[in-house]
């Protein structure tokens, strides 16, 4: 009977050091996806300039982490800073437009230069 009783406690003891080891673990998770979960509304709020909804917030951050990492790549994706492709269209000149044909041909030839020169 004595040997039961060491047995049994043996395993009440084992039992208590995983369900410590599991709470950690739970922690670190939670942990994991809160942090993710912040950046991510604010990365929401750098791209539109509104808050996300607390209601989502909490969704995301009690969500599965693959989830949430799917959710991150896409918000780093199309939420980075949009560089210009170009530049303005307007003419910032207050010149003249050519109209003739000779002043149009001098025009052009005048741009090409400084396109090559530049």
């Amino acid at each position: 009977m004595a040997d039961l009783l060491k047995i049994a406690d043996v395993l009440e003891k084992a039992a208590a050091v995983l369900d410590g080891n599991e709470a950690e673990k739970t922690a670190a998770d939670k942990s994991t996806r809160e942090a993710t979960a912040k950046s991510l509304t604010e990365k929401y709020a750098a791209a539109t300039g509104e808050e996300l909804p607390q209601e989502i917030a909490v969704k995301l951050a009690a969500g599965d982490q693959e989830v949430l990492k799917t959710v991150q790549t896409i918000v780093e994706k199309t939420a980075g800073v949009v560089e210009s492709l170009g530049r303005s269209s307007e003419r910032s000149d207050n010149t003249a437009r050519p109209v003739t044909k000779p002043e149009r041909a001098k025009a052009a030839w005048d741009r090409f230069g400084t396109f090559v020169n530049s």
